[in-house]
């Protein structure tokens, strides 16, 4: 996999198993909100705009919120 994408022109620089994102943010101020993966974003977001995207599923989402300032 990190052949391919790197021959794609899109090296793979950086991940997270997605058990550790909320202790990763932390540091940075930041509070994990929503984390979801390929099958819950193809039906919430890509479904709705009528979109058939191709999507890994190591590909996720995160959004999270500061929760103080640095």
């Amino acid at each position: 996999m990190l052949d391919r994408v790197a021959k794609q022109g899109a090296p793979w620089l950086f991940g997270l198993d997605p058990a550790d994102v909320a202790s990763f943010l932390e540091p940075f101020h930041l509070c994990l909100q929503t984390d979801v993966g390929n099958a819950d974003y193809q039906v919430s977001y890509f479904k709705p705009l009528e979109r058939k995207l191709v999507v890994s599923e190591i590909e996720r989402i995160a959004q999270a919120t500061v929760t103080k300032a640095g």
